[in-house]
């Protein structure tokens, strides 16, 4: 087992490969990148562990990605527990190679069951095994590591000290832990130094930085830091400065060092890290100095610096854009950052911003930029942004619209196919259409348009195959689903110990769609113990109008009228309150009896 240093550190995430890998700007069902960072994260009672594989071959780089993530899950949970499951993955051909993304989820409680726990109960058969294959196989790629009998001398101290610290993090879990962790840590360190040394012995920076992409692969990022400073400060190699900045930003998490990688990137003029270094210096007194590098970084020729420039310029206030001198300069950067660099991220990106610009006009910039993504970079995203343009007021035009949402909707950008569906649905009303392209993205496991087929046949009162659909969707981790299919248990099949399941999937999912689903646990708490500020504070969230602003969901307005008429005895807030249920057209067996009440 590797060292428990390397397991600590690996929350990391390369900007450098991110502009050259897609994975890691796919989202899942939260709106994250799940893939931006090794590692671990949490959210609404999972955790997840995130792999990363680089191979010959897809399989090859699948069992590396897969192994990584269950090795990450074994550190923290013991073993694998039977509940986990790998849901998202990734793969991107990379110079004759394939680079993959896993992420495996297991629910806290889960975890924690692990601890002290029957083994042979809770364990995992097949992905255990997975894990011991994977083992077997990096010990056989360590033997042949290193090319001296002292380097294997250290590392086998390595893992020593690695097995003693692992048994201290399962003491400490029992309140029974005698030595300090971090005594340990430091003398993995120290061997570490000794170990990778060897890094001054690459000959070029090229091989240098190659040899850091490797460690980063292997997710050994100390060793990749090493490379990374040596081919940045010994060949003056700004791609490795960079690579350097961002291994100890969002690795280490240590922003002086970071920021001295990306400002020796940026003196030898490697754009991406003059606009790395500009990110840090916002917000705070030093937002200035941050535009200056984000300008930087847009004059020599990185896109993303260009439009982030733009948009932190026009943070300054409206009367930036009261000054038409600067208004030119700023377009002309954004004509730069897309028509120049011909990166269709960059495109919609500046899309976006030109559209946000209302007051100005830029309606015609927003056009441009989006036709540009789709026709001349061939961007399905492009072309989605494209058809949205068309149905402004200024350029409206269905026919456009359509044609380019179906040029948009494809295998490989199935928000295309949602956002074709939803245009049959509410502008064309077509609905062979709509549960046409919602279906074949639904086929293709995309959550939203489950739950859209779902809702279809909900409103066509085919509650089965509704109750289906909201089923796949919440198990794809769509939160609308598992809301949707908690009210049908609750409403139509009278189901309190389903609709609770399903509420509880999608309130341990997280995000503000999550929210209502949380509410619908409350609403069942107040109707089974009474009521009670707790539960009561979850609904109020989810629904209401006051000096806060205002904030509506469809179950969390619902019960919130319920509350009013039943338990605050309140008939005119009541009112109010079932009106908004009735007009969120999206839960019918909700919005029936809301409009009822009203």
């Amino acid at each position: 087992m590797k060292s428990l240093l390397v397991s600590l550190l690996m929350i990391f995430s390369s900007q450098s490969i991110a502009n050259s890998n897609p994975c890691v700007e796919q989202t899942d069902e939260m709106g994250q990148k799940w893939a931006a960072k090794e590692g671990r994260s949490q959210a609404g009672g999972w955790i997840f562990f995130t792999g990363r594989g680089y191979g010959e071959s897809r399989e090859e780089s699948y069992f590396l990605s897969e192994g990584q993530a269950l090795k990450r899950l074994i550190q923290e949970c013991r073993f694998v527990h039977k509940f986990a499951k790998f849901n998202e993955r990734c793969d991107e051909e990379l110079s004759g190679k394939v680079s993959s993304f896993v992420r495996v989820s297991v629910r806290d409680d889960n975890c924690k069951e692990t601890s002290g726990s029957d083994e042979k109960k809770y364990q995992n058969p097949e992905l255990n095994i997975q894990f011991v294959n994977y083992k077997k196989k990096i010990a056989a790629k360590l033997s042949s590591k290193y090319s001296s009998t002292k380097e294997k001398e250290i590392d086998s101290k390595i893992q020593k000290i690695n097995n003693q610290l692992n048994q201290l993090v399962m003491q400490k879990r029992q309140g029974n832990i005698n030595q300090t962790i971090k005594q340990k840590n430091q003398e993995i360190i120290d061997l570490k130094r000794q170990l990778f040394q060897s890094a001054k012995s690459c000959k070029s920076k090229t091989t240098c930085y190659d040899l850091a992409e490797k460690k980063i692969s292997q997710g050994e990022y100390y060793p990749a830091a090493v490379y990374a400073l040596d081919a940045c400060e010994r060949y003056g190699s700004g791609k490795a400065c960079n690579l350097y900045g961002v291994i100890y930003r969002d690795n280490f998490h240590k922003v002086l060092k970071s920021k001295d990688g990306f400002k020796k990137g940026c003196n030898l003029k490697y754009a991406e890290s003059c606009y790395n270094l500009g990110l840090l210096f916002f917000p705070g007194k030093t937002k200035e100095q941050g535009l200056n590098y984000l300008k930087l970084g847009c004059d020599l020729g990185y896109g993303l610096s260009c439009t982030k420039y733009v948009s932190r310029r026009y943070r300054d206030g409206k009367q930036i854009w009261k000054n038409k001198k600067i208004v030119k300069s700023l377009y002309s950067l954004m004509d730069k950052a897309c028509l120049n660099h011909k990166d269709p991220k960059v495109c919609i990106s500046a899309s976006e911003k030109a559209s946000n610009l209302v007051s100005m006009k830029n309606e015609n910039k927003a056009l441009e930029y989006a036709k540009y993504a789709c026709l001349n970079l061939k961007s399905l995203a492009g072309c989605n942004r494209l058809s949205k343009v068309y149905y402004w007021p200024k350029f409206k035009n269905l026919k456009l619209m359509e044609k380019y949402g179906l040029m948009s909707c494809s295998p490989e950008y199935l928000e295309g196919c949602y956002d074709l569906a939803s245009f049959y649905e509410y502008t064309l009303k077509d609905k062979i259409k709509q549960i046409k392209y919602l279906q074949m993205a639904c086929d293709q496991n995309y959550g939203r348009a489950c739950a859209g087929v779902g809702l279809f046949y909900d409103r066509k009162l085919d509650i089965n195959n509704a109750r289906i659909y909201y089923h796949k969707a919440c198990i794809m981790k769509e939160s609308r689903g598992c809301g949707f299919l908690a009210h049908l248990e609750k409403y139509h099949f009278k189901n309190l110990v389903a609709s609770r399941n399903a509420y509880q999937m999608g309130c341990d999912l997280g995000g503000h769609q999550a929210l209502e689903n949380c509410a619908g646990i409350a609403m069942l708490n107040i109707e089974k113990h009474g009521f009670n500020n707790r539960d009561w504070n979850l609904i109020d969230q989810a629904c209401h109008r006051d000096k806060r602003g205002m904030s509506r969901t469809v179950s969390g307005c619902f019960n919130r009228a319920i509350i009013e008429e039943k338990y605050k005895k309140n008939k005119k807030a009541a009112k109010i309150f079932y009106k908004d249920a009735c007009e969120l057209k999206w839960a019918r067996v909700i919005n029936e009896i809301a409009c009822k009440k009203m």
